[in-house]
């Protein structure tokens, strides 16, 4: 009976220091010891307060490196001084549940050591057992998904090549059709810096440029051979050729008149230059409309 008494009192005492935490040595003494959270599991990060007084003369000192990780992984070490004692905090991980120490650490000329942490297990607070492999668990659809997967896999293939086909004639049609458009651009944007031009004038500068530009858009936009031809070698073959264009036909037939402003050395008033410009302008304009419902015809036939 004495010695269950006995027992009893000693177990109690040991609790009671546990709960204290005053743990000894030479340099230090631990008064307070709290964990946050009280109570961790494997893998949880964890903060253990330590509340030390140490002797006098040693200044403990945050350190620059920590422990190799192991079981228990040390992630940032804070001293904090608080009337005339120190404030340690630690904060870690533990990868193994039960009872264990913490890792030794340098304080400067102190050394934390016999530190215990009890790290739970959420396997074994539920007591469960391992119970194997389970099959693999379907949703529901996921045989309908599979196979609209597989079938769009299988026909991902034939659309693309379908999307590829269609998108290479379209860049292509694009490209002819910029190609086409330019030397009406071309000579759109002569036209403009001719109107642009401030007086007084130059004709003879002025009708070379007009009559260069025009010729050269008939000859890259109808035939090669009309920059070999006279002016009025021009006007006989787009009168043959392009009799229901009568802009064409009227422009053509100024161009004789050009000439004469390029060779004669007669000065031509703002307002001729003007209607000149637009004679060229509304014949190109008149081009480019019969070009493109002569395509469109040949489509239609085709």
């Amino acid at each position: 009976m004495m010695r269950n008494k006995y027992a009893h009192v000693f177990f109690v005492v040991f609790a009671l220091l546990c709960v204290v935490c005053v743990i000894a040595d030479e340099t230090y003494i631990v008064k307070q010891m709290h964990f946050l959270p009280p109570t961790h599991y494997v893998g949880d990060l964890v903060e253990v307060r330590l509340r030390i007084d140490v002797v006098e003369g040693i200044l403990p000192a945050e350190p620059t490196e920590f422990p190799e990780p192991g079981t228990v992984a040390i992630y940032d070490v804070r001293v904090i001084p608080i009337s005339g004692e120190y404030d340690v905090r630690i904060s870690f991980s533990s990868f193994h549940p039960g009872t264990r120490m913490l890792p030794q650490i340098t304080l400067g000329k102190l050394v934390i050591k016999d530190i215990r942490i009890q790290t739970n297990s959420l396997i074994e607070d539920r007591n469960l057992n391992f119970v194997g492999v389970f099959d693999p668990v379907y949703l529901p659809g996921s045989r309908l998904l599979l196979a609209l997967a597989i079938g769009a896999l299988l026909i991902l293939p034939i659309i693309s090549v379908g999307v590829f086909s269609w998108a290479k004639r379209l860049v292509k049609s694009l490209a002819e059709s910029r190609r086409e458009k330019l030397p009406f651009r071309e000579l759109s944007g002569t036209l403009q810096e001719l109107a642009a031009i401030p007086p007084p004038v130059d004709s003879r500068a002025f009708y070379i440029s007009l009559s260069d530009g025009f010729k050269g858009y008939l000859s890259r936009r109808l035939s090669d051979r009309i920059s070999t031809y006279t002016s009025r070698e021009v006007v006989g073959n787009l009168k043959e050729q392009f009799q229901r264009v009568p802009q064409l036909i009227l422009a053509a037939q100024a161009m004789p008149f050009f000439d004469q402003m390029k060779f004669g050395g007669r000065q031509v008033s703002s307002a001729q230059r003007r209607r000149d410009i637009d004679l060229v302008m509304e014949a190109a304009t008149a081009v480019e409309e019969h070009i493109l419902e002569s395509t469109q015809r040949q489509r239609g036939d085709e």
